[in-house]
């Protein structure tokens, strides 16, 4: 979270080979809402936070009933600001990592991504998304990846429901299908759009195939 672009493309190689799910937010009250309704393996945070302290921040996503109440938190910081912030850390110095040292964000964030790797990168792909198995709905993708996609749309089913979905990727004409749950909801003020997220839980025929290959171009 608040990441230069730099950062980013310094730690691309790695999480494109570790697949893991990646979510960039730029204010600190839509981390927390959206880390209390999922579980992350690992949140980066730039210190300072635009818009409240480390230490509520912290104290709030590791909350009781908090989705992520265990994750741990990578802090970077710059170098003036490394004792004041390992300081106010349970974790102290081990927690936090110079901006200045794009190698060590890199190494410090696989080695705690070894102990949970996720799932994949997602593209921001637009496409037309059919949803069956629920009242009849059509909607856009706001990105997409061989496990889950993100639907920006103002009609959005409970959390556990499942759904059949259709889309045809760009190039291709014949429709990929599949089951899908909705995992969770986006919200403007978290996501910057109200939708749905869901999670694939299975392809029809080589859908699963074809996906992996068009991630793979992109």
């Amino acid at each position: 979270m608040g990441l230069e672009r730099s950062h980013y493309d310094e730690l691309l190689p790695l999480l494109s080979r570790a697949h893991v799910n990646v979510e960039r937010l730029a204010a600190a009250d839509g981390a927390v809402q959206l880390s209390k309704q999922l579980k992350w393996d690992l949140l980066i945070v730039r210190y300072p936070l635009p818009d409240m302290s480390i230490g509520s921040f912290m104290q709030s996503v590791h909350e009781p009933g908090s989705k992520s109440d265990a994750t741990p938190i990578l802090v970077i910081a710059d170098d003036d600001r490394l004792a004041e912030i390992g300081s106010m850390l349970p974790g102290g110095a081990k927690q936090v990592v110079s901006v200045n040292q794009p190698q060590q964000i890199v190494s410090e964030v696989g080695a705690r991504l070894k102990l949970a790797p996720r799932a994949e990168v997602r593209l921001p792909v637009r496409i037309d998304v059919k949803l069956a198995g629920v009242p009849p709905l059509m909607c856009e993708s706001e990105n997409l990846s061989e496990h889950g996609l993100l639907l920006k749309t103002d009609t959005r089913y409970p959390i556990g429901t499942r759904a059949g979905f259709e889309f045809s990727l760009p190039g291709e004409r014949l429709p990929i299908q599949g089951e899908a749950e909705i995992m969770r909801h986006a919200e403007p003020g978290v996501e910057g759009m109200k939708g749905m997220g869901l999670k694939v839980l299975s392809f029809k025929g080589d859908g699963m195939a074809r996906m992996r290959r068009f991630v793979a171009k992109k």
